[in-house]
């Protein structure tokens, strides 16, 4: 069943609920932003900044957003993170790289998926040839036709079944 609240007869209690409840998503949301965009210059990606000016050059084979203050970019084919300044955080060698999740990213080597720490080191080693990204502690993980949860620490805590 879905709720909805009565909008007729909501009183000044309710507006004055409802504008907070607007106030405050307003400064969720300005405060989550990114404060820089992935765009593309002559075929490189680089960042701008609210205002429309580059923050990071171009210099970039492919660029994702920054989520937990990094953001995925690639150069020569492979995967690694840069920080808002723009340095090489995490140096580009996987095959595959998504935003962090958590603290951890997914990334692949090969064929085979795993997730690194924010300083780049391998905190559940690449082994799965399917995975998701964290939420409220687990991230989906498949091994073959199963599929399972794992933990942080890369254990099950629903273990994959045939």
């Amino acid at each position: 069943m879905i709720h909805t609240l009565p909008t007729a007869n909501i009183g000044l209690s309710g507006a004055i609920l409802l504008a907070l409840i607007g106030i405050g998503i307003a400064w969720w949301a300005t405060a989550a932003s990114p404060n820089l965009y992935p765009v593309v210059v002559n075929g490189k990606y680089g960042f701008m900044n609210k205002s429309g000016k580059l923050a990071i050059q171009p210099q970039f084979d492919r660029a994702r957003p920054f989520v937990e203050g990094s953001a995925a970019v690639q150069l020569g084919g492979h995967w690694g993170f840069i920080n808002k300044s723009g340095k090489l955080i995490v140096a580009p060698q996987y095959d595959l790289a998504d935003p962090y999740s958590e603290s951890l990213a997914l990334m692949a080597v090969g064929p085979q998926l795993g997730y690194i720490n924010k300083s780049g080191q391998w905190a559940i080693n690449p082994q799965f040839p399917g995975a998701g990204q964290f939420r409220a502690g687990i991230a989906p993980v498949w091994l073959g036709n199963r599929e399972g949860y794992i933990n942080k620490d890369g254990q099950f805590v629903w273990n994959p079944m045939s």
